[in-house]
Formats: structure tokens, C-alpha cells, sequence
């Protein structure tokens, strides 16, 4: 089992989990992708609209890279991956059921797309959130604001943030 980073000296090596690991999307994944954004979307109040969430009509149209956690037929993690410019991609829809929080999952997730990243010669992560919702991720994931003026959702404004440790890419 792979010790998971806690801060910079600390080790923690992840609990024993079922078989759930992350994987790339497959077209049969889209109606639980869609039913897991959309349940998770509502755990922050935050409804999803066909205006702004036009990637869940066509994850793979929209999104460059998917990956999801299934549990038997249902999906209870996800994350993607979605270049916003030459050199900077976009973590997008990084989502974790509450019941499976704290056991990797979450660092998995981020981990197969920031190594996807890189393999396409990205430099540059930003991950988009409002200025409520603080992003639940990794300890060892820590976030710096870039700017507190995106495009509102729902009304709500937004911050956008980058993971300090990619900032940029070490290669």
C-alpha cells in the first residue's frame, strides 16, 4: 500500500478499501456520472442547470479527461480534466460521496489527473469554486487564490484556485 503525503512530515498510509479506485470514464459511466454530480452538486446547494452544467449532457464532448470511482453500478467519486489554454488545465468536477471521504479516494483522484496533465504538457492547474464552498480536498493539497472575480454561479461569485505543488509542473 502507497503512503499518502500529509503536510511535510507526516505519513499516513490509507486505510484498507474495497476495490474502489479511480478509472477512466467509459460511455456506460454517464448516466451515474451525471446522477453523482448532479446529488453532490445539491450537498452545497448548488442545483445543476443545463446553462452552466453543460458538460453533464456530454461529459465527453466537453471534458478532456474523466475519471470515475464505481461501486457496482452506481458511481461514489469523479474528477476531470479540462484545458482551458496551452498551457493551463482545469481540475473540474472533483466529486467524492461524504461515506467514502478520508480513505485516499480524494488523492487518487487528483493524482491520475495531475499526472495526465503533465503527460500532455501542461503546466498550470486551476480548480474554480464559489466563495462559499471551500474545496474539501487532500491535506496535501493546498490551494492558492488566484482571483475572487470569475463569472457567478447561480449568482454566487467565485474564486479560482491552483494547487500550490503545481505551480509549476515539477519535471
Amino acid at each position: 500500500v502507497s503512503p499518502i503525503r500529509r503536510g511535510r512530515s507526516q505519513v499516513e498510509y490509507p486505510r484498507r478499501m474495497s476495490v474502489a479506485v479511480p478509472v477512466r470514464y467509459r460511455p456506460e459511466h454517464a448516466d451515474p456520472f451525471r446522477d453523482l454530480v448532479r446529488r453532490l452538486l445539491d450537498e452545497f446547494d448548488q442545483p445543476a442547470t443545463p446553462e452552466i452544467d453543460r458538460d453533464l449532457v456530454d461529459p465527453e464532448g466537453m471534458l478532456d479527461a474523466i475519471w470515475v470511482v464505481p461501486d457496482g453500478d452506481d458511481l461514489i467519486g469523479c474528477s476531470a480534466m479540462k484545458g482551458i489554454s496551452s498551457d493551463t488545465v482545469e481540475l473540474k468536477r472533483m466529486y467524492l460521496d461524504p461515506a467514502f471521504r478520508g480513505r485516499g479516494l480524494g488523492f487518487m483522484l487528483i493524482e491520475a489527473g495531475l499526472t495526465w496533465a503533465k503527460e500532455q504538457g501542461f503546466h498550470r492547474v486551476v480548480l474554480d469554486t464559489t466563495r462559499e464552498v471551500k474545496p474539501q480536498l487532500p491535506d496535501d493539497v493546498e490551494l492558492r487564490t488566484l482571483s475572487d472575480d470569475h463569472e457567478p454561479r447561480l449568482g454566487q461569485p467565485r474564486r479560482q484556485h491552483a494547487p500550490r505543488a503545481c505551480q509549476p509542473f515539477d519535471v
